[in-house]
């Protein structure tokens, strides 16, 4: 890991709330069985020389169903409660920043996000640079985003924005979803980038034929089509379209990634900060899939700004590391409509440098924690 600037900081304080925010039921939050979410935001304060810094972290537990959720975000709470108590040293590079949040969340990803986001947030401010610039020597300026879309409409107002590469997620009705994307093809043009997700709903035995249903529409890729995809490549699955996986990143060791990157039918790793432990994780994995010549594509959990933040410096600092920087999925999503201001990073179509150093958001923190509850300690 690259960082801009030197010189060691002191963590000077810590402090920690609970918030939660209404979704939407559009987009990807419209498949979801409850319409709230749940996080703990972070703040710390550091100290190096005579220069000060804010970071923010945000930790939004993702799960299937309310009551994992719950539980989830539970012990990322209690991971956050003991960290901000007794706070440890702070940390010098991005290196340090990834080992301290993996020392204090060893049950909790989402947690383990909170803290290295803060503490990267707070390194970045205090040397005057972007997160992204601790990440990679020379971040991507500009990366695009794709859209969700369910219908013609949606793809209409999306391609409006700018927006050339769009997502739609697939369900057990293959015809509809064929003629669909075909809709969508001809809609939208040859040079539009299509892909779906299918968040592992088929049955393995019928991937095959779904995906042939499908191929017509010139996907570029279809998310975890099947419950146990890792298992369906090594048994030599060969289809129509390339896959992608999403969820069995979080239960997979480096070196098995390592290995179904190389297989011929897998197009992309889909990065998730939040359910896979932070910024260093997504790292690794982008890495592995550099080196066998297959797409990185960062995107977002349904989070809040703060981590949405976190997701879109990441996708600048990945950039590089591609022959071609794919679009990534850190679009705005219905869950923001309920803050009162969104990541800095965003505009209409992609994500750019925030105005501000880190994260862009450390100056924001009473809009971002508008219930009570503050638990603050100078160690």
């Amino acid at each position: 890991m690259s960082v801009g600037g030197g010189g060691s900081i002191e963590l000077v304080a810590a402090e920690l709330r609970e918030v939660r925010w209404p979704l939407a039921p559009v987009g990807a939050a419209g498949r979801r069985t409850h319409a709230w979410r749940r996080a703990g935001l972070v703040r710390v304060r550091v100290r190096t020389g005579d220069v000060a810094g804010l970071g923010l972290g945000e930790a939004a537990a993702l799960a299937g169903s309310a009551e994992a959720e719950l539980r989830e975000h539970e012990v990322a709470m209690d991971e956050l409660r003991r960290w901000v108590a007794a706070p440890r040293a702070a940390a010098s590079s991005a290196a340090e920043c990834a080992a301290r949040a993996e020392a204090a969340a060893p049950r909790s990803p989402a947690a383990r996000f909170a803290i290295e986001s803060a503490l990267l947030d707070a390194l970045a401010s205090a040397r005057g640079v972007a997160v992204a610039d601790l990440l990679h020597a020379a971040p991507a300026p500009r990366v695009a985003v794709n859209a969700v879309v369910a219908d013609l409409a949606s793809a209409r107002a999306a391609a409006r924005r700018g927006i050339r590469t769009f997502k739609l997620k697939l369900g057990l009705e293959t015809d509809d979803d064929a003629r669909l994307l075909a809709e969508l093809r001809r809609e939208l043009g040859g040079d539009a980038r299509l892909r779906g997700d299918a968040n592992g709903c088929w049955p393995v035995d019928e991937v095959g034929a779904r995906l042939r249903a499908l191929a017509g529409a010139g996907l570029e890729y279809v998310e975890e089509p099947c419950a146990d995809l890792p298992a369906a490549l090594r048994g030599g699955a060969s289809w129509a379209i390339p896959v992608a996986l999403d969820e069995s990143l979080g239960v997979l060791a480096a070196a098995e990634v390592a290995e179904l990157a190389r297989h011929p039918a897998l197009a992309a790793l889909i990065l998730k900060p939040t359910r896979l432990g932070g910024f260093a994780p997504c790292l690794a994995l982008a890495r592995a899939a550099a080196a066998a010549g297959k797409a990185a594509i960062v995107t977002h959990a349904l989070e809040g700004p703060v981590a949405m933040a976190g997701c879109a410096e990441l996708a600048r600092a990945l950039a590089p590391l591609q022959r071609a920087a794919p679009a990534v999925g850190v679009d705005l999503h219905p869950g923001l409509a309920a803050w009162p201001l969104r990541p800095p990073q965003h505009d209409a179509c992609a994500l750019r440098a925030a105005p501000d150093a880190g994260l862009g958001l450390a100056a924001r923190w009473d809009e971002l924690t508008p219930t009570p509850g503050t638990d603050e300690v100078s160690p």
